[in-house]
C-alpha cells in the first residue's frame, strides 16, 4: 500500500509539472523533490539522509527552497540503479526496455548485436530518458569457423532469422581478423556502423594453430592471438575499447598483454563435463591476475551461467554430480585472487540469470564478500558510461536510482526488493499499463 502511495504521489507531482504554463516555465524548473527518510547509499554503506532531485539531477538538499514536494520513503533503501555489461538480447521496444528496468538495470553493453539489424531510430531510442541506455557492438572479429559463426549460420539462421545464410552474417554479425589487412578493414567497417566498442574473440588460443583448420572445432575458435596488440592498438586509435571474449586463462593472459579493456567473461563461466578441464585451463594464477590489474582491465564474470547449465543436470545420473562444487571453487579462487587487487569487477549476465542473481551467486559460492559484490553491482554502470554522471546518489549526478524494500547489505539477494526505479527523475513504470 505504501508503494502505491508513493507511485501516486509521483503522478501527482508530474501532473501537476505538465500543467504548468509556458510563463511558468522558470518556476517549473525550480521545483525540487525531496525523497525523505530513507536509507541512501554512500558508496560504501547505508546512511539515513534525505535526497534532492531537480530537473533530472540530484541537488544539495539546501537548494530546495521553501516549497518541495516530499516523497516518504522511510524504512526503504535508495541506491544507484544496477549495469549490465554484457548482455546479447536488446531492442528498441518499450517491452524490452522494460524487462531491464524492472530488473532494476538502466545500463547495457551488447557486445554482439549485428548492424543489419541496427537503425539510427534503435539508436535515438537509447538515448531517451524514460529508456533503458544501450551501447552496442556490430559483431565480434574472429576467424572462419570461429565463434561465433556457427551461432548465427547454424542456429539463429533456423530460430530467429529464418531463411537467412552466411551472406546476411558475414559482416554484420561476425567479421574476419586473419591479417592485419582484414583487421584494418573489419574496424574500419565497425566504425561505419556504429561501433561503440569493439568485441573479439579468443577461445582456448593456446591451442590455435592445433584448431584453426580443424571442422571438429567449428565455433570453438577464435582469432590469432599473435595478431592480438595490432587489433587492440588500432581499434584504441580509432577511440574504440576493446571487450574479449574468453574461455581459457591463456586467452586472458593474451587479452590483458594486448592492452584489451575488458573480460566479457573470465575462465569458467559455463559448466563441463570433464573436471580436469577446470584445474588445467580454467584457474587463474598469479601471473595472469597481475597482469590484468597491471593494465586495468574491466572484468564481467557471468559465472552464474555455469549454475544455470548445472541446474538441468541435476537429473542427469550420467553426469559426475561432483562437478559443480569443484567448479564453483575454481570461480571463487579466481574471483578472490582479482578482488585482492585493483581490478574493477562488473556485473553481467550475457543472457541467462538476473544482475542480482549474479551478484548472489558471487557470494554464495565463497568469491566475494556482501560488500565487496555491492560495489561490483553499483560500480558497473558508471563504467560503461563513463562520459556521464552516473552511479552516485549525490549532487551534480543524474537522478538515476532505485529504491529497494530491504537492505542488500544484509543479505545480498536484496538487491531483488525494487519498489521504484527513477530515473532521470522521472518514475519509470508500467503501472498504467497494467491498470
Amino acid at each position: 500500500m505504501q508503494c502505491k502511495n508513493l507511485i501516486a504521489a509521483l503522478f501527482a507531482m508530474s501532473s501537476t509539472q505538465l500543467g504548468l504554463s509556458a510563463c511558468a516555465e522558470e518556476k517549473h524548473h525550480e521545483i525540487v523533490t525531496i525523497y525523505a527518510g530513507a536509507q541512501v547509499w554512500t558508496g560504501e554503506c547505508f546512511q539515513t539522509r534525505d535526497i534532492a532531485v531537480r530537473d533530472g539531477w540530484f541537488v544539495d538538499i539546501h537548494e530546495a527552497g521553501e516549497n518541495p514536494i516530499r516523497i516518504d520513503v522511510s524504512g526503504k533503501y535508495i541506491t544507484p540503479p544496477y549495469g549490465n555489461a554484457h548482455h546479447h538480447i536488446t531492442g528498441d521496444r518499450d517491452d524490452v526496455s522494460w524487462s531491464f528496468i524492472k530488473d532494476g538495470v538502466f545500463y547495457v553493453w551488447n557486445p554482439a548485436l549485428q548492424s543489419t539489424t541496427y537503425t539510427p531510430e534503435e539508436a535515438e531510442y537509447y538515448t531517451r530518458k524514460d529508456t533503458y541506455d544501450v551501447r552496442v557492438a556490430m559483431g565480434a572479429i574472429t576467424e572462419p569457423g570461429g565463434h561465433p559463426e556457427k551461432l548465427y549460420v547454424e542456429i539463429l539462421s533456423q530460430f530467429v532469422y529464418p531463411g537467412k545464410g552466411f551472406d546476411y552474417f558475414y559482416g554484420a554479425a561476425f567479421h574476419y581478423g586473419r591479417t592485419h589487412d582484414e583487421i584494418d578493414k573489419a574496424l574500419q567497417l565497425l566504425t561505419e556502423h556504429g561501433a561503440q566498442f569493439i568485441k573479439v574473440m579468443l577461445l582456448y588460443s593456446e591451442e590455435y594453430e592445433k584448431r584453426k583448420n580443424d571442422n571438429a572445432y567449428y565455433g570453438l575458435k577464435g582469432i590469432n592471438p599473435k595478431n592480438m596488440p595490432y587489433l587492440v592498438k588500432v581499434a584504441h586509435g580509432l577511440g574504440k575499447q576493446v571487450a574479449v571474449h574468453v574461455e581459457t586463462r591463456h586467452d586472458a593472459l593474451v587479452a590483458a598483454k594486448a592492452g584489451a579493456d575488458m573480460l566479457a567473461h573470465l575462465p569458467g563461466y559455463v559448466a563441463v563435463n570433464q573436471a580436469e578441464l577446470l584445474e588445467n585451463k580454467m584457474v587463474l594464477s598469479e601471473v595472469e591476475v597481475h597482469k590484468i590489474a597491471e593494465q586495468n582491465m574491466l572484468v564481467v564474470p557471468t559465472y552464474a551461467i555455469a549454475a544455470n547449465q548445472y541446474a538441468n543436470k541435476k537429473d542427469d545420473d550420467e553426469f559426475d554430480q561432483t562437478i559443480p562444487e569443484r567448479h564453483y571453487a575454481v570461480q571463487a579462487e579466481n574471483l578472490r585472487l582479482l578482488s585482492n587487487t585493483t581490478v574493477k569487477i562488473l556485473t553481467g549476465t550475457d543472457s541467462y540469470p538476473h544482475i542480482y542473481d549474479e551478484a548472489t551467486h558471487w557470494v554464495e559460492i565463497g568469491g566475494l564478500s556482501t560488500e565487496e559484490a555491492l560495489q561490483a553491482v553499483y560500480q558497473t554502470g558508471r563504467h560503461l558510461f563513463p562520459d556521464r554522471k552516473i552511479g552516485h546518489v549525490s549532487s551534480g549526478y543524474e537522478a538515476d536510482f532505485l529504491v529497494l524494500g530491504a537492505n542488500p547489505l544484509k543479505d545480498i539477494s536484496n538487491l531483488s526488493t525494487i519498489e521504484m526505479r527513477v530515473k532521470g527523475g522521472k518514475l519509470i513504470t508500467e503501472l498504467q499499463q497494467e491498470e
